[in-house]
């Protein structure tokens, strides 16, 4: 933590697909940080989908809290 920043990373899947026909290579998996103030839930995004393995929340450290990464789905 410095200056109310938390960052958080993972490891989990990272494959990426190239696609033959555009020559584009992109990102499968791709994440959200969530939060919450309880393990109960509700759990919030505090971070934009990202590909990379790490997210760092600005605001973090305003009393208790539990964070937890999900896959994001693509449509979602």
């Amino acid at each position: 933590e410095a200056d109310g920043q938390l960052t958080v990373s993972w490891e989990g899947p990272s494959a990426s697909v190239f696609n033959d026909q555009t020559h584009v290579t992109e990102k499968v998996h791709w994440y959200v940080l969530e939060r919450a103030t309880s393990l109960n839930g509700p759990f919030e995004a505090v971070s934009a989908p990202t590909a990379a393995m790490a997210a760092t929340v600005e605001d973090c450290c305003d009393g208790q809290a539990f964070y937890r990464v999900q896959l994001f789905e693509p449509g979602e």
